[in-house]
């Protein structure tokens, strides 16, 4: 009797585990897509300068995604500019991108040399890397990493 009992529940245990691993097998997901769409230079104080940066993420998948935090590392003109994890929680319907802005600051040291190549510059695009991973809030779903290189112009706040 007990063992039947034990029997039905190990094979109740292993049906459910198959049926979710199936489950989560169809569910082929697709990673994301980031770009940096914009940096803006807020303002320059003597010890630390603060960016806004405004990220754009993709759903290329046929369901929405519901992002839970971003980890990124962005290099602005081959300096590291920052470092850290979104705060911000959001949903991309599928095959839509949204925006969102991340504020960044850094200190004087770690960027004097981009920054005033930056500021007495021409205005051209600087190149930027941006790399990391998205967690997105979806059981048994492992974080999607990303990196993207490219161009962006920067931008001085009024």
């Amino acid at each position: 009797m007990i063992f039947r009992l034990l029997g039905s529940r190990i094979s109740g245990l292993l049906l459910l585990a198959f049926l979710v691993t199936g489950c989560v097998g169809q569910t082929s997901l697709v990673a994301p897509e980031l770009e940096a769409a914009g940096v803006r230079l807020e303002s320059v104080g003597l010890l630390q300068q603060q960016f806004l940066v405004t990220l754009r993420v993709y759903n290329p998948n046929t369901v929405p995604l519901p992002i839970k935090h971003i980890d990124y590392k962005f290099d602005l003109g081959g300096s590291r500019l920052a470092q850290g994890e979104s705060a911000v929680a959001f949903s991309i319907p599928s095959h839509e991108s949204k925006e969102f802005d991340l504020r960044m600051r850094t200190d004087l040291l770690s960027s004097a040399r981009s920054l005033q190549k930056w500021l007495s510059g021409s205005p051209e695009d600087i190149d930027y890397e941006l790399s990391g991973s998205v967690k997105v809030d979806i059981p048994f779903v492992k974080p999607f990493p990303f990196e993207q290189k490219g161009k962006i112009p920067l931008t001085l706040a009024q």
